[in-house]
């Protein structure tokens, strides 16, 4: 039977043999961390985008695009005008956008919701007005609140006591609007003519659309305002009267000044004139067409 082997004690290792296993061992674990660190914030990024792109999904422009804080027209100059659209079935306004500001925030995305979110605005501001009722920035603050919740009810309202309590928040906009502009005594601040802007739209909203057409032309020749003439533009193309809108919009165009905000109101008011006239070329069959529908009367004038 074969006697077994003493066992034998392992070779100490050297010092230079620890320090390069201790490495070894640190560095495993650096990267065991920096994986464990990239897999995590790759996670991060992927709920991000998704936040992101659920609030993007119900998210409706620029209402303002709620208040971080007063902002005027100049500096929200870089809003992108592609998105104006309050709801497919309202008017855009450029008021919204390049007067009086936005939160920045998620838009509501139901009747409930644009409750829930300028109901304790409207309150809060209304409060802060009832202690400060000389304050023409309060009172902005309430017009715009009752504004922006107005014209997110009017989208969702279904059913007769939602449609009136709708009516009900424009009205009381447009009331607050006129408080603010009799207050305010001139419509030379950004912030005047968003007011006046909006309390044209109020009128829009409610169905009084000549009503509101004819306070914005009256605004637009007494101001000369780049982001009036834009918005009358928009008024006269969504009643039909493109001739006019492409006047509104030329105007628009002519007076834009320099300012970011005027810029992208130019470019805003060049994209829709451009549109109306190929719209207009394509019904009528373009040049070839009108040539053709010439041909076609003469000599049936008696």
């Amino acid at each position: 039977m074969a006697k077994s082997k003493k066992h034998q004690k392992p070779t100490p290792l050297t010092p230079e043999e620890r320090a390069a296993r201790k490495a070894a061992r640190d560095q495993a674990e650096e990267a065991s961390k920096q994986a464990e660190e990239a897999e995590q914030d790759a996670r991060v990024e992927a709920e991000t985008k998704e936040e992101a792109n659920e609030e993007a999904a119900h998210e409706l422009p620029p209402l303002p695009k709620k208040q971080r804080r007063k902002r005027t027209g100049k500096e929200i100059a870089v809003i992108v005008v592609s998105v104006i659209m309050v709801v497919s079935i309202l008017l855009p306004s450029f008021s919204q956008i390049f007067a009086t500001g936005g939160s920045g925030s998620t838009a509501p995305a139901s009747y409930d919701e644009a409750a829930s979110t300028y109901g304790p605005q409207v309150e809060e501001r209304r409060a802060d007005l009832e202690k400060h009722p000389d304050d023409q920035a309060a009172m902005l603050r309430l017009a715009n609140a009752y504004y922006e919740w107005g014209i997110y009810a009017t989208s969702y309202a279904s059913g007769d006591d939602e449609t009136a309590k709708a009516s009900e928040l424009l009205k009381n906009a447009e009331t607050t609007y006129t408080d603010y502009l009799d207050a305010a005594g001139n419509l030379d601040s950004d912030d005047a003519r968003g007011a006046a802007i909006n309390r044209a739209y109020c009128y829009y909203y409610e169905g009084e659309k000549d009503k509101a057409t004819e306070l914005l032309a009256d605004l637009a020749n007494e101001t000369n305002s780049a982001t009036v003439w834009a918005n009358l533009g928009m008024m006269y193309e969504k009643n039909g009267d493109t001739s006019q809108a492409e006047a509104a919009y030329q105007k628009a165009i002519d007076e834009a000044g320099s300012s970011e905000a005027d810029q992208s109101v130019r470019s805003y008011s060049e994209s829709q004139l451009k549109n109306l006239r190929a719209n207009a070329q394509e019904s009528s069959g373009g040049a070839a067409g009108l040539a053709s529908k010439l041909d076609g009367t003469a000599g049936t004038t008696k």
